[in-house]
């Protein structure tokens, strides 16, 4: 299981598939909503919206 570069808390698909949409596709290392939210200074309520909204869109990033 992949672990948070930030923090090292294990993480979700849906962690793994939203730092690759917003920080690199191809990114080998991940960081959980928490640490995302914290780097990108946003509530952790809007990267979970963030979620929904792509998954919503079809994106094949993350599970349904």
């Amino acid at each position: 299981m992949e672990t948070c570069l930030t923090c090292d808390r294990e993480l979700t698909r849906d962690e793994i598939a939203l730092s690759r949409k917003l920080i690199n596709r191809g990114a080998a290392e991940h960081k959980c909503i928490a640490c995302l939210a914290a780097y990108y200074r946003v509530a952790e309520r809007q990267l979970h919206e963030r979620i929904a909204q792509l998954k919503a869109r079809g994106s094949t990033l993350f599970e349904d």
